[in-house]
Protein backbone atom coordinates (compact mmCIF):
# COMPACT_ATOMS: atom_id res chain seq x y z
CA UNK A 1 0.00 0.00 0.00
CA UNK A 2 1.61 3.60 -1.13
CA UNK A 3 2.24 6.36 1.17
CA UNK A 4 -1.04 8.33 -0.25
CA UNK A 5 -3.37 5.59 0.39
CA UNK A 6 -2.65 5.27 3.81
CA UNK A 7 -3.05 8.96 4.44
CA UNK A 8 -6.29 8.69 2.69
CA UNK A 9 -7.66 5.60 5.20
CA UNK A 10 -6.41 7.38 8.13
CA UNK A 11 -8.16 10.50 6.82
CA UNK A 12 -11.54 8.20 6.27
CA UNK A 13 -11.23 6.74 9.43
CA UNK A 14 -10.62 10.31 11.25
CA UNK A 15 -13.62 11.96 9.64
CA UNK A 16 -16.03 8.79 10.51
CA UNK A 17 -14.61 9.18 13.66
CA UNK A 18 -15.76 12.63 14.15
CA UNK A 19 -19.25 11.98 12.27
CA UNK A 20 -21.46 10.72 15.59
CA UNK A 21 -19.69 13.57 17.75
CA UNK A 22 -20.98 15.98 15.15
CA UNK A 23 -24.51 14.65 14.89
CA UNK A 24 -25.14 14.64 18.58
CA UNK A 25 -23.84 18.28 18.92
CA UNK A 26 -26.49 18.85 15.63
CA UNK A 27 -29.49 17.35 17.06
CA UNK A 28 -28.56 19.07 20.33
CA UNK A 29 -28.55 22.68 18.45
CA UNK A 30 -25.17 23.31 19.83
CA UNK A 31 -22.73 22.98 17.06
CA UNK A 32 -21.66 26.41 15.94
CA UNK A 33 -21.90 27.07 12.21
CA UNK A 34 -17.67 27.11 12.17
CA UNK A 35 -17.63 23.75 13.31
CA UNK A 36 -19.90 22.30 10.17
CA UNK A 37 -18.35 24.30 7.98
CA UNK A 38 -14.90 22.80 9.33
CA UNK A 39 -16.60 19.19 8.68
CA UNK A 40 -18.00 20.05 5.03
CA UNK A 41 -14.74 21.15 4.13
CA UNK A 42 -13.21 18.04 5.87
CA UNK A 43 -15.75 15.99 3.63
CA UNK A 44 -15.30 17.57 0.27
CA UNK A 45 -11.59 17.29 0.55
CA UNK A 46 -11.63 13.94 1.61
CA UNK A 47 -14.32 13.33 -1.28
CA UNK A 48 -11.96 14.52 -3.77
CA UNK A 49 -8.62 12.47 -2.48
CA UNK A 50 -11.00 9.26 -3.12
CA UNK A 51 -12.65 10.44 -6.42
CA UNK A 52 -8.96 11.26 -7.85
CA UNK A 53 -7.44 7.56 -6.67
CA UNK A 54 -10.69 5.94 -8.36
CA UNK A 55 -9.53 7.47 -11.55
CA UNK A 56 -5.86 6.82 -10.93
CA UNK A 57 -7.16 3.10 -9.93
CA UNK A 58 -9.13 2.72 -13.37
CA UNK A 59 -6.11 4.28 -15.32
CA UNK A 60 -3.92 1.75 -13.80
CA UNK A 61 -5.23 -1.23 -14.71
CA UNK A 62 -3.46 -3.42 -17.63
CA UNK A 63 -4.92 -6.08 -19.76
CA UNK A 64 -3.56 -9.30 -20.89
CA UNK A 65 -2.55 -12.79 -19.38
CA UNK A 66 -0.57 -13.71 -16.82
CA UNK A 67 1.36 -16.66 -17.35
CA UNK A 68 2.62 -19.20 -14.41
CA UNK A 69 5.91 -19.73 -13.38
CA UNK A 70 6.94 -22.91 -14.00
CA UNK A 71 9.61 -24.85 -12.18
CA UNK A 72 12.49 -26.69 -13.84
CA UNK A 73 14.78 -29.37 -12.60
CA UNK A 74 18.33 -28.76 -14.60
CA UNK A 75 21.83 -28.64 -14.06
CA UNK A 76 23.39 -25.61 -13.36
CA UNK A 77 25.80 -25.61 -17.08
CA UNK A 78 22.27 -26.39 -18.68
CA UNK A 79 20.21 -22.94 -18.83
CA UNK A 80 18.50 -23.64 -22.00
CA UNK A 81 16.35 -25.73 -20.40
CA UNK A 82 15.11 -23.75 -18.06
CA UNK A 83 14.40 -21.35 -20.87
CA UNK A 84 12.78 -24.14 -23.34
CA UNK A 85 10.28 -24.60 -20.38
CA UNK A 86 9.33 -21.40 -20.21
CA UNK A 87 8.76 -20.96 -23.82
CA UNK A 88 6.25 -24.46 -24.24
CA UNK A 89 4.60 -22.94 -21.08
CA UNK A 90 3.42 -20.18 -23.03
CA UNK A 91 2.98 -22.14 -26.11
CA UNK A 92 0.35 -24.28 -24.33
CA UNK A 93 -1.17 -21.18 -22.79
CA UNK A 94 -1.46 -19.52 -25.55
CA UNK A 95 -2.96 -23.01 -27.17
CA UNK A 96 -5.76 -22.43 -24.43
CA UNK A 97 -7.02 -19.09 -25.09
CA UNK A 98 -10.08 -18.76 -27.36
Amino acid sequence: MIREDRELLAEMASVNTDVVPLAMRIIDECATADEQHHFAERLIALARRLDRRAFETRRAVIEGTVLPVQQVAHSPDDGASAVSAARRGQRDNQAALP
